[in-house]
């Protein structure tokens, strides 16, 4: 899970951070009962959390990627150590598009048509869409409701199915392409604002039934990664308020120095 957010004025999506934690409870509810283990970015540089992706733990495991928040027509703003970051939606599509394991990528409030289309020329077999301008709460109880039955072992077509009977906007979209032009096409794609579903090849349905098996949950390297980021941010104050003590003395002993010199120099005139 990805927060992707913005600090510009009049910008910044207020239920960003409910939304990643409530999917995280969700999916985290029943330890006897774990399908997925979520791993949240954190407060990391967009560099990092795109080597997290090619790590080994990650690279081999990873299933679904989850993006809230905000994007423009061809980037995304990530949260990073600068408060925010732009990413290239082609640099961040390339490095998704190598998840060996990935089934699904869920856009809450950053989907937009060329990131979709990026997405789906990779071929992942199901891209999820609720593009909101303005985040609202029904996107987000849409996608705790579609984690839920995936907490529940069920597959990403029976947690689609069951979602769209609680949310009917919430529609399959069969992809399709054209080999002479190198078209996509899909319902819905000319319109202002891409409408909500699963969107997906006809080539790849038979993924999306594939049933999620239990597995021992990892030490996924992301807490380690995040601490140590931490860590480095420690060090590097210690290492500032050390020079600027450093600084300080010497100024307090060029000024004794001086002090002390100015007063000697009197005392000889005086003499």
């Amino acid at each position: 899970m990805a927060c992707v957010n913005s600090y510009l004025q009049d910008s910044r999506l207020r239920y960003i951070v409910q939304e990643r934690k409530a999917i995280s409870q969700i999916l985290q509810a029943d330890p006897e009962r774990v399908f997925f283990q979520p791993v949240q970015k954190g407060n990391v540089p967009h560099s990092r959390f795109l080597e997290l992706l090619e790590q080994g733990h990650y690279h081999e495991r990873i299933n679904i990627l989850h993006f809230c928040g905000h994007a423009d027509t061809d980037h995304l703003r990530i949260e990073s150590e600068s408060l925010e970051t732009v990413v290239p939606m082609s640099e961040l599509s390339k490095w998704i598009g190598r998840l060996p394991k990935l089934q699904a990528v869920f856009l809450s409030g950053c989907a937009t048509p060329r990131l979709l289309e990026m997405l789906l020329r990779w071929d992942i077999p199901a891209i999820l869409v609720t593009q909101t301008f303005e985040k609202n709460m029904r996107a987000i109880e849409l996608a705790k409701t579609f984690y839920y039955y995936l907490a529940q072992g069920c597959t990403l077509v029976e947690a689609y199915r069951f979602t769209s009977t609680r949310f009917e906007e919430f529609m399959a979209v069969e992809v399709g392409y054209d080999m002479d032009t190198d078209q996509l096409a899909w319902d819905g794609k000319d319109s202002a604002v891409l409408p909500w579903g699963l969107y997906y090849f006809a080539h790849n349905f038979d993924k999306l039934s594939h049933r999620q098996q239990r597995r021992p949950l990892l030490p996924f390297p992301n807490n380690d990664s995040d601490s140590k980021d931490v860590r480095t941010r420690r060090r590097r104050k210690l290492l500032r308020y050390v020079a600027f003590t450093l600084i300080l003395g010497l100024i307090a002993a060029g000024l004794t120095f001086l002090l002390d010199g100015q007063q000697q120099f009197s005392q000889l005139i005086r003499f």
